[in-house]
């Protein structure tokens, strides 16, 4: 990471912590799964004349040839992911994407940010969940969309009997209503989606989701909450930090 006018200190952890302006950035670091054969470098990189509030979290090769980028703004106590992608097809499930994604749950704890905050494809909202991203829909159409045509196909499966039963409810109770619970309807959407995540269907088509992508979140307190399972994660891929 080069920039100008910051103060080094080193966070709580090994991996070296830089601050910038009124944000704490980490270092360079090397990271690597072991089932994975390639060695990724994660850094920040800063176009924005206002990094404490705008900057990237890139992904590259040990020869540094850019592997994926993600672009980050951060208001308030709020960092928008606005865009997330890897640039290779043979790179997209080689733990690209999961560097990047753990590279910005490390900037969000060390600057104490409550929510991290996406607009998922709807291809990727599996992963995404898998990270303990859940659904946060804003519109009510959305909703009863995604459960008509990604969750009630499912009635007739015993391992989706309970949120198939709770979809139409919510639908019967809400789809036409103008006092929408929008909360019980995401919740819905994030069961369904741990679900398909539990019994490994997420490489099915059947259970891919055929409907567009939706904002999705993650706050810090379930950061918190599930940080037994970051941890390992940080560990599988090498990286020198804890939460």
């Amino acid at each position: 990471m080069k920039v100008n006018n910051y103060n080094s200190r080193i966070s709580f952890q090994k991996i070296p912590f830089l601050k910038v302006n009124k944000m704490k950035f980490f270092d360079e670091f090397s990271c690597k799964a072991d089932e994975f054969s390639k060695e990724y470098r994660v850094m920040c990189d800063f176009e924005s004349s206002v990094p404490d509030r705008e900057f990237n979290i890139n992904v590259n090769d040990s020869n540094y040839l850019e592997i994926g980028k993600s672009n980050l703004i951060r208001y308030k106590d709020i960092l928008r992911n606005t865009d997330i992608r890897v640039f290779s097809e043979r790179r997209k499930h080689s733990g690209a994407g999961t560097a990047m994604k753990l590279g910005q749950i490390m900037t969000m704890v060390e600057n104490d940010i409550n929510k991290l905050e996406l607009n998922s494809l709807g291809s990727a909202v599996m992963f995404h969940t898998m990270f303990k991203f859940k659904p946060a829909i804003r519109n009510g159409e959305t909703i009863a969309s995604f459960m008509k045509h990604n969750i009630l196909i499912h009635s007739d499966d015993k391992r989706f009997e309970k949120i198939t039963g709770e979809a139409q409810k919510w639908l019967d109770n809400n789809e036409n209503s103008s006092v929408q619970n929008l909360a019980k309807g995401n919740e819905i959407i994030y069961d369904y989606c741990s679900t398909v995540i539990k019994h490994k269907l997420y490489k099915d088509n059947n259970y891919q989701i055929v409907t567009g992508g939706f904002d999705m979140v993650l706050s810090r307190n379930d950061v918190m909450k599930n940080k037994d399972f970051f941890n390992r994660l940080f560990e599988k891929f090498h990286i020198d930090y804890k939460i």
